[in-house]
């Protein structure tokens, strides 16, 4: 018998209503639990779960062990993979990810030791102060756009790249650019951080992660996606819809760009502690 694999879009049977009820199949997003588990010599160590949509298991994976301060950089990981142990069913198989780090038991205890309790669906949220981000990052670096009209272009090629979206209309969206608005990664979720955790990881695993400095999100812009942000050293957030006053806190303080309610060639910026979009009012 062979092992069901979960899937990012799903056919239901539903009736619809146009002056007379009709039966039909609509495609809805697909949304499933993902655990990850450290791989250690003599046990697994749950890390967590989160609720994602399925598919780029391994990128979010990854970009949740850096966005959350478990590592460093992909150097630190060395294999992902499903996982097959003897507690799960077959049908569970592709829902558990398995990761291992470089370095023996004790380094990875160590790793291990600085894990928060809610490493799950809420990312990073709730889970410090802006004092606690002040421990673990720094203050991202001063890389600028060369023009203005690169913001809109950067919103067009992530909506490009929502197809899942497009046929479902229940997914948010991440991509990364480099400063010439080339793209860097781009994907898809139920969960706007996982979005974000998503395009992090892929990057980062291609190793194309140091020429990323602008993030730019389908959905509205809390604290957790410009920590995010933080943790893997972006320049400029842009959203397309509103930011919360803490996303804001902590834009000025790391020096980071914050664009929000970017829509054709309109946007607001609500920080720029580095003036990196200064001269375009110029």
């Amino acid at each position: 018998m062979s092992t069901r694999r979960p899937t990012p879009i799903v056919s239901v049977p539903i009736q619809s209503f146009d002056g007379e009820l009709r039966r039909r199949y609509d495609e809805v997003v697909g949304e499933e639990p993902l655990e990850i588990r450290l791989e250690e010599p003599s046990q697994r160590r749950s890390l967590g779960i989160t609720m994602r949509t399925p598919g780029q298991d391994f990128d979010l994976a990854a970009g949740m062990l850096l966005t959350d301060g478990l590592i460093d950089s992909a150097d630190d990981i060395a294999a992902l993979r499903y996982c097959t142990d003897s507690d799960i069913t077959e049908d569970e198989r592709f829902n558990v990810v398995l990761v291992r780090l470089r370095g023996g038991a004790s380094a990875q205890r160590v790793i291990v030791e600085r894990l928060r309790p809610a490493f799950s669906a809420c990312g990073v949220c709730g889970q410090g102060s802006l004092e606690s981000l002040e421990l673990r990052w720094s203050k991202v670096p001063a890389i600028a756009l060369a023009e203005v009209g690169e913001i809109a272009l950067m919103v067009e090629e992530m909506q490009r790249h929502q197809t899942i979206f497009t046929r479902t209309g229940g997914l948010h969206g991440a991509a990364l650019f480099e400063s010439s608005a080339s793209l860097v990664s781009a994907s898809e979720d139920i969960g706007r951080h996982n979005a974000v955790d998503k395009a992090i990881g892929r990057a980062l695993l291609e190793r194309r992660l140091d020429r990323a400095t602008v993030l730019v999100v389908s959905s509205r812009c809390g604290y957790e996606i410009v920590a995010k942000a933080v943790a893997a050293s972006i320049s400029i957030v842009v959203s397309v819809s509103a930011p919360s006053s803490f996303a804001i806190s902590v834009a000025e303080k790391f020096g980071i760009a914050l664009v929000a309610f970017a829509r054709g060639s309109r946007f607001n910026v609500y920080a720029d502690p580095q003036g990196l979009l200064s001269s375009f009012g110029s």
